[in-house]
């Protein structure tokens, strides 16, 4: 591990994110590589949310709807439009990542004459299959869910399924082994076959290059609190390439994607624009707070975060080789750092008994079932350090007796 230790501090030094780590919010002691399932807290936040307590609500009391509340879901929209290459106009921040695939699933669905299935494949998240299974039920259509070799997608794994097809759905990059789609060649393929494509960003959005405008890609969602910061239960984001927007329709109208919300007015008429996708009040405390972090990706930028990235994880991979493929660790991720986002998938079967051991030593990581323990590196805060103590971590809690009543291995 020497070697390994020395490499990691040699990057550390040439770092150029480096800075970004004092700007959140670190325990002291913990290496945090659990940031593609919540990121740390911006110190930011602290400062925002102090601002809108105190002045915001706190004296501005309802005026503060004049005061910019009432355009923060589409502020906010365009910056995270601005991250996935969206136009301006086409993406929105609101509700949760579920109700939003709802939303857009629904839509399409109800406004195309196709009457064939919806298709995704088995590594998409299960909320994602639960509300296109419920989406396909509700629109008399079949939701064909394509089997894969657990770690990439291929397109002939979908060609069989996708002919006549309502909307292709698939996560750009899988939530168990990290596996990064090519975002352009995958829209290229389902509109050859005449189909739309819905991606669900929420594993991309912040850590991984993405150009919706110039893939010509329909729609998507994403959540909000993995890389970009926003914190526990944040508000997600809807995106619809513009030519698609007046021809949708919101499943669950509501009074803020009202045409004319104040004239409370017994008919629906939609907005226009992207504002159609709104439902009830925006979560301003949220959306304050998701700001922050949203700031913090901008600075820096996705193509710098990108390329520590995969430094990041081709360094873990490595890692793995020398030091934990000889104690039967599997990698369950892509090989290639330009296949994977930024998490790295380790196959065990003691995965949860060493992550829960992990976790008492104060490396946090993540467990996935069956048997995978994932890595996730979240690149404005994560050392390389941080990897080689979390190697260490890994191969003290396999050498070591856990409590009596959680032997090792035990992963139900």
């Amino acid at each position: 591990m020497t070697n390994l230790a020395q490499l990691a501090a040699e990057m550390d030094h040439t770092d150029r994110l480096r800075p970004f780590r004092e700007r959140f919010v670190l325990p002291e002691g913990i290496v945090y590589l659990d940031g593609n399932s919540l990121g740390a807290m911006p110190v930011a936040v602290a400062r925002s949310m102090d601002t809108f307590l105190q002045h915001e609500w706190g004296e501005r009391l309802i005026r503060g709807w004049n005061d910019g509340w009432w355009e923060m879901p589409t502020r906010l929209g365009d910056q995270i439009g601005w991250l996935i290459g969206a136009n301006p106009g086409e993406t929105l921040v609101c509700d949760n990542t579920t109700t939003n695939l709802y939303k857009l699933a629904w839509a399409v669905c109800t406004a195309t004459v196709q009457g064939g299935p919806i298709v995704t494949d088995d590594q998409n998240f299960p909320s994602d299959l639960y509300i296109l299974r419920e989406v396909a039920e509700r629109t008399g259509r079949e939701l064909v869910i394509v089997p894969t070799d657990g770690l990439q997608t291929r397109m002939s794994d979908v060609e069989p399924a996708i002919g006549g097809a309502s909307l292709l759905a698939l996560s750009l990059v899988a939530f168990k082994s990290g596996a990064l789609l090519d975002g352009s060649s995958w829209t290229r393929f389902a509109h050859e076959h005449g189909v739309p494509i819905l991606w669900d960003l929420s594993h991309a959005v912040g850590v991984v290059p993405i150009a919706m405008a110039d893939w010509r890609a329909d729609f998507a969602v994403g959540c909000c609190y993995k890389h970009l910061h926003g914190g526990p239960g944040a508000p997600a984001f809807l995106s619809v390439r513009s030519d698609w927007i007046g021809r949708l329709r919101n499943p669950i109208p509501g009074w803020f994607g009202h045409a004319d919300p104040f004239a409370m007015a017994h008919a629906y008429t939609p907005e226009p624009g992207i504002r159609r996708f709104l439902t009830g009040s925006s979560p301003i405390a949220s959306l304050k707070a998701l700001a922050a972090g949203v700031d913090l990706v901008e600075e820096a930028g996705v193509s710098a975060i990108r390329a520590k990235s995969e430094r990041m994880t081709a360094f873990a991979v490595d890692a793995w080789a020398t030091e934990l493929r000889p104690l039967g660790f599997e990698l369950s991720s892509p090989a290639g750092a330009q296949d994977r986002g930024s998490h790295v998938t380790l196959g065990h079967p003691s995965a949860l008994a060493i992550s829960r051991r992990m976790t008492q030593r104060g490396v946090i990581p993540d467990f996935r079932p069956p048997n995978g323990l994932r890595l996730g590196f979240a690149p404005l805060y994560n050392s390389f350090a941080d990897i080689v103590r979390g190697v260490e971590a890994i191969k003290e809690a396999l050498s070591t007796h856990g409590d009596a009543d959680e032997p090792l291995g035990h992963v139900t």
